[in-house]
């Protein structure tokens, strides 16, 4: 079930449509989702997450649980049918995505990324508020509200407006003389264009045609006749349009079979037994037994059975913001070795592995759509390293140097050891120390004893 309807208001000049809809039968199914050169932002109702796939051969893809903001893409993705639950969408006008989200669309090209990301808790409050929010019309009443309230931070420059205006037409002309009309050189124009839309003026306009045909396509009654088609929506024959078709689409015109109604959707075949490998797939990515750990655990089946596990190695495992930037950090800082990361097209490392010593830490990007988020996006971090090494105050000094804040610099402590802290650029806490004397557990509670007594006899209380 789905229920549309056009933005009202001033936000009609930035939005183009609010849309509601259901799902209340998961289907094994998926479908192409061709380009539209604008963005959409979907928020999430359902228990289900979003899933979306860069091509048939993504076998792991993408999950956003609350929302994702669909960013302008340059060709298909697929999108997984199989959830349930309600969601809400928003389909900005070309170029004005930016004036709501607070974000240049050309961080947003070719990227799907959580509104948590950009909106901070924000995005939580507005979610709420829709689920707190009975009916679909009124779900779309509250969302045209929200967004009405919205600063409009980053409204499109008047070029760009001229432009959108006259590269949107049927009979468009040349992008050299839309960019002379509106006075600025070719560099300055396009990246004018680019900063608004997230696209090129040249591939915004061949997305706009490519649209212009599905349109003329779905109307055919099923037989297109896409040497007409050609002709008359200005390509050079009928192998320009296909080879443009399958640039965007990832197929020919000749087996092109949309969703009744949708132009811009094509369903694909997909089975059960494809959504067990799938899942196989994201577990593959994500288990961190590789082959030197099973070595590590052979010959102890037998301990597994009879209900004896043992643990063999915990490992740290860091969430964080930027973790190319802090393995950089961590080598420099503490002569951390890289052993390996598994990286994402788009740059993002779901996983690697350092260093320390002779410890092994792991580490990743943030992955909100996982519910996975480092401490500066938490606001601190509840758990701090503890580097063992044998000079604390230089390796403390060297990591300040490598752009670490000093958080407490070292001094002897009751328990026999000197150490100090730093937090990373990234806002995790270590506390660096070097041992000055062998002390015993009794010992040591001796000495904790009389310093929380002189604790309260200062008028400090025990504390943390």
């Amino acid at each position: 079930m789905m229920v549309r309807r056009n933005a009202a208001g001033e936000l009609a000049q930035f939005v183009e449509a609010l849309w509601w809809s259901q799902t209340d039968q998961q289907r094994h199914e998926r479908e192409r989702a061709l380009p539209t050169g604008s963005i959409t932002l979907v928020i999430n109702l359902g228990p289900d997450p979003i899933r979306i796939f860069r091509d048939e051969a993504d076998s792991v893809g993408l999950r956003f649980l609350h929302s994702v903001v669909w960013g302008p893409q340059t060709r298909y993705v697929i999108r997984d049918l199989n959830r349930k639950g309600e969601v809400v969408g928003i389909h900005f006008r070309p170029g004005m995505a930016g004036a709501v989200l607070g974000v240049p669309a050309s961080e947003l090209a070719d990227r799907f990324t959580s509104l948590e990301d950009l909106w901070g808790s924000r995005a939580s409050a507005l979610r709420d508020r829709l689920l707190d929010t009975d009916g679909p019309e009124q779900k779309l009443e509250c969302i045209q509200q929200l967004l009405a309230q919205r600063r409009r931070p980053l409204l499109a420059h008047p070029a760009v407006l001229y432009a959108l205006r006259e590269l949107s037409g049927p009979e468009a002309p040349s992008i050299e003389t839309v960019r002379s009309h509106t006075g600025y050189g070719a560099k300055r124009f396009i990246e004018l264009f680019r900063e608004a839309t997230g696209l090129t003026p040249k591939l915004y306009s061949r997305i706009r045609r490519f649209q212009r045909v599905l349109q003329q396509a779905s109307c055919s009654g099923g037989s297109p006749d896409w040497a007409r088609i050609a002709a008359e929506i200005g390509y050079t024959d009928q192998a320009h349009l296909t080879h443009e078709f399958r640039s965007f689409a990832g197929i020919t015109p000749g087996v092109y079979r949309p969703v009744p109604a949708r132009p811009g959707h094509v369903p694909i075949k997909y089975s059960a037994a494809t959504e067990e490998k799938t899942l196989q797939a994201i577990a593959s990515a994500f288990r961190i037994g590789w082959d030197r750990r099973r070595c590590t655990m052979a010959g102890k089946e037998s301990n597994v059975t009879q209900g004896n596990v043992r643990i063999h190695e915990v490992f740290p495992y860091l969430r964080l913001q930027g973790a190319a930037a802090a393995i950089e950090f961590y080598c420099k800082a503490f002569g951390a070795t890289e052993l390996f990361r598994l990286t994402e097209p788009n740059g993002r490392i779901g996983h690697a592995e350092i260093k320390i010593g002779d410890a092994v830490v792991m580490l990743s990007d943030e992955y909100p759509e996982y519910g996975i988020q480092g401490p500066a996006k938490l606001g601190g971090t509840s758990f701090a390293m503890h580097l063992h090494c044998d000079n604390a105050d230089a390796l403390i000094e060297r990591a300040v140097q490598a752009g670490a804040t000093l958080v407490r610099p070292a001094e002897d402590h009751f328990y026999g050891e000197r150490s100090g802290m730093i937090r990373d650029p990234f806002g995790h806490e270590w506390l660096i120390g070097h041992s000055i004397e062998q002390v015993s557990p009794e010992e040591m509670q001796r000495r904790y004893d009389e310093l929380l007594t002189s604790f309260a006899c200062e008028g400090h209380g025990s504390g943390n």
